[in-house]
């Protein structure tokens, strides 16, 4: 078979540091950045100020959780709705409205007890400042706000919407994300952070440190990529997704050695071209087939495992995740992956759950149109098409 070479020119997405999530202010303003798998603990959140009063740091708390965002009304005009019994995810947070972390445009605002909206939300649904949300909480609650600023993404920590604490409290925003420790010395700060004794899960993010090797896509740029969705409750983590969505978007996949799974039509190139590298170098023995059809598997309508309603929504909900070797990679015990099969996952756009704070050596999930896509299948022909400032790749055909 031909082999075919495209080199993409990188998209918003890509040209971003690997999806990181930056932080709120600039690292001369912010000294250090604290957060736990899971959440931030009582415990934690304790340890943490103590710290910070040794270290003559003030301290943020941002809470978050997904909400449902139920209406978008400009005047008496509906802008969006979702189909009925059902409600877009919306990754909300709360924090307080501190001069240093915060712009002033941000802080009037949420002094007035407005919604603050990313730029890529407001877009995808076409929301205006002035608009009106409607929003469900986590317990089923209703709160209709007015949007009184739309920001880029990065001024609300890759949120969507931003509030104040106590019009969080109103929407059942109540857990703790992430603290933010400032206006002390950072070395000061991490000493007696380190003095602290804080849980493993636990991770510490200084000024100065270096970029995570395997993060992932803020949730407003998957949904500009892959579609948004409405969603309900099912029962315990599991969700269902709007099956107009899901018809326009999940497709069912055979692929060898792997077998028969569903996932986003968007990922299969991908998937094929780290199937054709892994077979190119020899890898395809190192992939459990067996183990993939009982536990693994890649679109799962789901919040991420063991949470409930509040919780983030699992990547594999958009079918842009793959769990592979489940068995022998269980979210918090050391990965059994070989390095070779995780460096052709990276090669085709993939980050690697192995690296994480909290290791997850499973899990894959798409971040980035690769620099490089090859692939041995003879009849793909990949068209890059630019648009709504992202690449995109057609294929041909459906069986390629």
């Amino acid at each position: 078979m031909k082999t075919l070479l495209f080199t993409l020119s990188i998209s918003l997405v890509a040209s971003l540091p690997g999806g990181v999530t930056p932080p709120i202010v600039s690292s001369t303003s912010l000294s250090v950045e604290v957060r736990q798998s899971g959440g931030l603990t009582a415990d934690t959140i304790a340890r943490v100020r103590s710290a910070a009063a040794m270290s003559g740091s003030a301290v943020t708390e941002l809470h978050r959780v997904t909400l449902r965002l139920m209406a978008v009304r400009r005047a008496e005009v509906i802008v969006q709705a979702p189909p009925d019994g059902f409600g877009y995810p919306l990754l909300a947070s709360a924090m307080d409205s501190f001069p240093p972390l915060l712009a002033p445009e941000i802080r009037s605002v949420l002094g007035g007890g407005q919604v603050v909206m990313g730029a890529l939300t407001a877009a995808l649904r076409g929301a205006q400042v002035g608009d009106f949300v409607t929003l469900e909480s986590p317990s089923g609650g209703l709160v209709e706000l007015a949007i009184g600023a739309i920001v880029p993404d990065e001024l609300i920590y890759w949120s969507e919407v931003l509030v104040d604490r106590p019009t969080g409290a109103q929407l059942g925003i109540d857990r703790p994300f992430a603290l933010f420790l400032w206006g002390g010395d950072p070395v000061r700060t991490e000493e007696a952070l380190g003095a602290s004794q804080l849980d493993m899960s636990v991770r510490v993010v200084g000024p100065n440190a270096a970029p995570l090797t395997d993060p992932v896509l803020p949730v407003a740029f998957v949904k500009q990529r892959f579609g948004e969705f409405a969603m309900r409750a099912v029962g315990g983590d599991e969700v269902e997704v709007d099956p107009i969505w899901k018809e326009a978007n999940i497709v069912a996949v055979d692929l060898a050695p792997l077998g028969t799974f569903e996932c986003h039509r968007l990922l299969v190139p991908y998937l094929r071209g780290v199937v054709d590298d892994l077979a190119r170098e020899q890898l395809l023995d190192q992939l459990d087939s067996a183990d993939f059809q009982l536990a693994g598997g890649c679109f799962n309508a789901r919040l991420n495992r063991g949470s409930d309603p509040g919780f983030s929504v699992s990547r594999h909900t958009w079918g842009i995740a793959i769990d592979i070797n489940p068995t022998g990679n269980a979210f918090g015990a050391p990965p059994s992956l070989s390095p070779a099969v995780v460096e052709v996952f990276r090669r085709w756009g993939f980050s690697w759950g192995g690296t994480w704070h909290v290791p997850d050596g499973m899990h894959f999930e798409w971040r980035q149109l690769p620099m490089e896509y090859t692939t041995t299948c003879a009849n793909l022909s990949l068209a890059p098409l630019f648009a709504g400032g992202l690449w995109y790749l057609r294929p041909a055909s459906a069986d390629c």
